[in-house]
């Protein structure tokens, strides 16, 4: 599974312009069904490739996966897997608006950019904030950006972004 998954990836790495990866949990509140149909329509498009980053995958579809579970030991576990795969955006498309998406931070620290939605919350505010990405008006713009080829632009390689590091604090605590 996870020498596969390495071997596919720096194989692809090398044909691929452009990762695009989708993070956590593979619900329709978080995107999932948005990225997922963008990755069918592109399957065969030698641009673009699709990553899940998260803990469980679905089977069937031309999305590669990878194992990623942030823990007590690792809390850091995504942005330091984001940032050795080296991918270049993060379609981070809520259904809802967002008071906070750990996912955008992670993301933004390890140089992918971001894609979102308008109605995204405070998603959408961060990426205007920063220029750490693109706010689209909707799933059609899009769609249109991979069609056209302009989501090349995204690639790390062309943006050659800094990376960050998000600083963790006890601010939580566990209900359970």
């Amino acid at each position: 599974g996870f020498l596969f998954f390495f071997v596919v990836f720096f194989v692809l790495g090398f044909v691929v312009s452009l990762w695009f990866v989708f993070l956590g949990l593979l619900i329709p509140l978080k995107g999932w069904p948005i990225f997922r149909d963008l990755a069918l329509k592109h399957a065969n498009d030698p641009r673009y490739a699709f990553l899940h980053l998260g803990q469980q995958p679905q089977a069937g579809l031309p999305i590669a996966f990878h194992p990623v579970q942030a823990t007590h030991d690792r809390p850091r576990a995504m942005q330091e897997t984001l940032e050795a795969l080296q991918v270049d955006v993060a379609l981070i498309w809520p259904l809802c608006q967002e008071t906070f998406s750990f996912t955008a931070y992670e993301a933004a620290a390890s140089g992918a950019a971001i894609l979102t939605g308008p109605d995204s919350g405070n998603v959408a505010a961060f990426v205007e904030a920063t220029g750490l990405g693109q706010v689209l008006a909707d799933e059609a713009s899009l769609q249109a950006l991979l069609e056209t080829g302009q989501a090349l632009q995204l690639a790390q390689h062309i943006r050659k972004p800094k990376l960050a590091d998000i600083a963790l604090s006890n601010m939580t605590m566990d209900l359970g």
